[in-house]
């Protein structure tokens, strides 16, 4: 007498087999034995009859051998998407890892794999079991204290790489400057790049070498300049979101992979700690909104609505394409120019660019800045270059 009760069901040996390896779904099952996903049900019901212990998963939509408990999916095995769905909204590591029925260290893998795809996760400690999520907006705080007080360094903003309008011959004098100046630290205040289908009429104004997002981080990989000693410390510009709108991929994180001297800061924010002892701190900001109709009216109203502890001692603001440096409500703000000139898109707006960037002294003493000193490194605006402008008759 046969004492194996599947000798004669071979289908639901297949299926045994299956769930034995680790969780399945209907759909897979159905697969793999070459029938419909209701007769796959049935062979999960024929190994129930029998006596194995086969359980459905809500959470995973998925049945498996055994207690819950002891299943354990592989980094492999668990769904990108959902991970990166679930940490949308926030969630404890081993409360996520248990709805997924996983290991933390599997989830972390899946964490890890997210970040090389550009997908930015971020974690708190609120009690004994970190919280992961993915921000909608970074404020990170990094510490640059040099401790003699004395500070120099750059700050640019806006090199929109790969548009017909960037200056990068100007931006190579630029860091050139920089290495004779004895400069170690460029902050860059978002637009890298150029991005891809920003506006109306946009594609007509890239490179054709920096078309589409994977050319176009190519492109500044490659292309943005590169100095021994130098580091550059950037955040990301309305221009490289488009790459997370579109796709929920962090360009800025992309291209710090590929350039160690490049540092990815956060999206569109982030602040550096000066002075450890006193909090003296400096913000790099890329605002939303278009130009401002009176020059100084964008500080004013960035800082304005902040409570006073939440202001920085210093910031350096992006987006605009302009240069000024004013104390505005306790702030000591500067637009930090660009590197694209004036395309067809910014006449019709209105727009107008001051091609450069600052080169700041900052001396700091007892948690007062005592010494500020900005210089302006500008250069020409030439031409855009841009193939669809039409001459004056």
């Amino acid at each position: 007498m046969n004492s194996d009760p599947l000798a004669d069901k071979p289908k639901a040996r297949t299926v045994l087999n299956e769930l034995d390896s680790g969780p399945r779904n209907k759909y897979e099952l159905a697969e793999e034995l070459g029938v419909t996903p209701s007769t796959a049900k049935d062979k999960i019901s024929i190994l129930r009859d029998v006596g194995y212990d086969v359980s459905w998963s809500e959470s995973e939509k998925c049945y498996y051998l055994g207690n819950e408990a002891e299943i354990t999916r592989k980094a492999d095995e668990i769904s990108h998407d959902k991970v990166a769905e679930r940490l949308r909204e926030g969630a404890e590591l081993s409360a996520l890892a248990d709805e997924l029925t996983t290991k933390t260290g599997e989830l972390l893998e899946v964490f890890d794999r997210l970040e090389e795809q550009g997908i930015n996760i971020q974690s708190k400690k609120t009690g004994d079991d970190p919280i992961y999520y993915i921000p909608d907006e970074i404020d990170r705080r990094f510490s640059i204290d040099d401790g003699d007080g004395h500070y120099r360094f750059a700050v640019i903003s806006d090199t929109h790489l790969g548009s017909e309008a960037e200056h990068l011959e100007e931006l190579n004098e630029f860091y050139d400057r920089c290495v004779e100046k004895g400069i170690t630290r460029v902050f860059h205040c978002g637009d890298i790049s150029d991005g891809w289908k920003v506006h109306t009429g946009h594609l007509n104004e890239i490179k054709d070498e920096a078309a589409g997002w994977g050319r176009l981080k190519d492109y500044v990989v490659e292309n943005y300049p590169q100095r021994d000693g130098i580091t550059t410390y950037f955040i990301e510009g309305n221009h490289d979101n488009k790459f997370y709108n579109r796709n929920n991929i962090r360009l800025g994180r992309l291209i710090a992979d590929r350039r160690e001297d490049l540092k990815y800061c956060g999206n569109c924010q982030a602040t550096f700690v000066l002075d450890k002892a006193n909090d003296v701190d400096m913000e790099l900001i890329h605002p939303s909104g278009g130009k401002p109709y009176t020059t100084g009216y964008r500080l004013q109203t960035l800082f304005r609505e902040r409570s006073v502890d939440e202001r920085p001692d210093i910031a350096f603001v992006g987006h605009l394409h302009g240069s000024m440096y004013a104390d505005v409500e306790g702030v000591k703000g500067f637009y930090a120019g660009a590197w694209k000139g004036t395309t067809t898109y910014g006449k019709r707006k209105g727009h107008e660019a001051k091609i450069g960037g600052w080169i700041i002294d900052l001396d700091i003493k007892d948690g007062e800045i005592t010494q500020l000193v900005p210089q302006w490194q500008g250069f020409e605006e030439r031409a855009t270059g841009n193939r669809y402008d039409v001459e004056e008759l």
